[in-house]
């Protein structure tokens, strides 16, 4: 329940920023940067949250999870290099946009019914 009010969030959180850079400054460069890292960093923790579901259950193969969070890792880092090396990215925006996964977490737990510390 918690990680889907995470992805939604980061969803909505991604759009909204996408419009309202677009609104202010009027630069797609920008806008698509933000786009484009707000999605990578929600595939990212979409796959992280399935493969470590799948670590922490009932299974025989818990190694090959692991691996494949190993692997998920290594293509992310190859992701993240081919987007700044190969493509005409507003930097700042990028990380910008990779972040609203973190600021969806954040906002999640501030509005949640229920606290760790009680």
């Amino acid at each position: 329940m918690v990680l889907k009010r995470i992805e939604k969030l980061n969803i909505i959180i991604g759009i909204l920023l996408v419009a309202v850079s677009f609104i202010i400054w009027q630069d797609s460069k920008l806008s698509l940067s933000l786009a484009l890292g707000s999605v990578i960093g929600g595939a990212n923790f979409w796959m992280l949250v399935k493969l470590v579901g799948k670590i922490f259950g009932d299974g025989p193969s818990k190694w090959r999870f692991g691996l494949a969070v190993v692997l998920k890792f290594l293509v992310l880092i190859l992701v993240l290099w081919l987007v700044v090396n190969r493509f005409p990215v507003h930097m700042i925006a990028f990380l910008v946009g990779l972040s609203t996964i973190v600021l969806a977490v954040i906002i999640s737990q501030l509005f949640s019914d229920s606290t760790i510390a009680r």
